[in-house]
């Protein structure tokens, strides 16, 4: 694989960062862009088109039908034109991830919305043998997340918001709040008697702990985001 570019460096240590302050642990050898399956698209489709699942539509698109599924319409591996798309792509990824990393259980945290086309996917890589029968297969689907105007959540300004900014304010308005008294907790963060910096340190490690509130919600539901209401967050007891 070519050496990430600079640009891709300075990504990378960033998003490192905010999984680092949300509990997340990522493996550098696990972690790949989409492009780097474009490589294994071919071979995939030949493979496909050899063991017969691949059949052709009246423009010339390669089609794949799974079985068992509750959808009304194909993957479609190969368009009309020769070109590839996001079936093409998946398609390729997973049959590289169960039999070249052989992974064992994939999970896929992707938008509710695209519960369908995971059906398809899971379904086609079991009818072409890139399973066993301990493989798990998983759309961990969410909802979308809206601003209290039912639109997609934004600035003020309109501007996207940045986890990274949330994060912060929540740790800013814990550090000046109060616990919740009818659980014996203390009236604020700063009575703990540890230095504010010290203390400033701990709630900022403690990223999955506030963003919990929101992540109380149903997971795949539309989640109304009220800013006011997740940064200031109680948190009852002792750090």
């Amino acid at each position: 694989m070519p050496s990430p570019s600079p640009s891709l460096q300075v990504s990378r240590r960033e998003f490192e960062k905010i999984y680092t302050r949300l509990g997340i642990k990522l493996y550098p050898e696990n972690e790949v862009g989409e492009s780097f399956y474009n490589e294994y698209i071919p071979p995939v489709v030949r493979h496909l088109e050899e063991i017969g699942l691949v059949v052709h539509d009246t423009s010339g698109a390669k089609l794949i039908w799974p079985k068992g599924t509750k959808q009304e319409h194909p993957l479609m591996l190969v368009k009309s034109d020769g070109g590839y798309n996001y079936d093409s792509t998946d398609m390729a990824a997973i049959w590289y991830r169960l039999l070249e990393k052989q992974a064992d259980w994939l999970l896929y945290v992707v938008d509710a919305r695209q519960g369908s086309h995971f059906e398809l996917i899971f379904a086609a890589a079991v009818d072409a043998g890139f399973t066993k029968p301990s493989t798990r297969l998983d759309h961990v689907g969410f909802g979308t997340i809206n601003g209290t105007d039912g639109k997609p959540y934004k600035t003020r300004s309109g501007d996207i918001v940045r986890l990274a900014d949330l994060l912060d304010t929540a740790v800013t308005n814990m550090m000046n709040g109060t616990f919740d008294e009818e659980k014996g907790a203390y009236e604020s963060w700063k009575c703990v008697g540890k230095a504010t910096k010290e203390l400033e340190a701990e709630l900022s490690a403690k990223g999955p702990e506030l963003v919990n509130p929101q992540l109380a919600e149903a997971l795949k539901s539309k989640t109304t985001f009220e800013e006011e209401e997740w940064a200031t967050f109680k948190v009852s007891g002792h750090l």
